[in-house]
């Protein structure tokens, strides 16, 4: 309790003016400016101590990131995992299932089929379908061959045009692919194909031009062996002697 000095009147010292006169009570004004300058004190003291708890935060926040940042890298390194042994298990069996149909068409002499169906697949690059990719070059160069009509013999024998019997060139390609997988010692086990396709060229030169399997032996053999540096002059000895055959066939 104080005594107000305005009109002598006692009152609780908690108050800030005299309820009887309404005169200031100077202690508790002193008391609250205090208190306030206490206040502005701390509070200012708490401001400069803020970088130093910011920056705390900071690394706090810095460190937090970083771990987060890591166990996102492990998760995706995980789905990728994973993704990627499912991808390579479905490859696998793709992969199987192709080899499984190829040989299928192989062993029922379909190579036609075989090369169709590597149209479809991807990767035929991988060696485990090398057999198959020898057949379909030999088969595409079957493909190739063109209907020779009689009036177009005809004109390359009064032009003599050699070079325009193109479809011998497509046979001795043919022959080549069967050197090589002879010369390979049938690596892929394909003696089927290679006596199927060596039997389709020794009828075709001999039902187009006459051409005999000992004839085409022959040019062969003087020009050293067949293989690919000496495909050209193979098929351009064999050209020379189908316009002959050709010619005498006219006459």
């Amino acid at each position: 309790m104080i005594i107000c000095k305005n009109c002598g009147a006692e009152y609780d010292d908690e108050q800030d003016r005299c309820p009887y006169c309404g005169g200031d009570n100077f202690g508790k004004s002193v008391q609250v400016h205090e208190d306030m300058m206490n206040e502005l004190k701390r509070e200012k003291r708490q401001w400069e101590k803020m970088p130093e708890k910011v920056a705390g935060k900071g690394m706090s926040w810095t460190a937090k990131l970083g771990i987060a940042a890591v166990i996102m890298v492990a998760v995706i390194c995980i789905i990728v995992f994973i993704v990627s042994s499912i991808s390579h298990k479905v490859s696998y069996r793709v992969e199987q299932k192709n080899l499984e149909k190829l040989e299928s068409l192989y062993q029922s002499g379909d190579y036609e089929g075989i090369c169709e169906y590597l149209k479809t697949v991807e990767y035929t690059y991988q060696s485990y379908f090398d057999k198959y990719t020898e057949i379909a070059g030999m088969q595409r160069y079957l493909n190739y061959l063109n209907d020779e009509d009689d009036f177009y013999l005809q004109w390359i024998v009064e032009n003599d045009k050699a070079d325009a019997l193109s479809n011998i060139s497509y046979i001795v390609s043919i022959l080549n692919e069967c050197q090589e997988a002879a010369d390979a010692y049938y690596k892929y086990e394909e003696e089927d194909a290679v006596a199927y396709y060596k039997e389709y060229c020794y009828d075709y030169m001999k039902e187009h031009y006459e051409i005999s399997e000992d004839e085409i032996k022959s040019c062969i053999d003087k020009a050293g062996g067949l293989n690919y540096d000496n495909k050209d002059q193979i098929t351009e000895a064999l050209q020379e002697l189908a316009i002959d055959c050709l010619k005498n066939k006219m006459e």
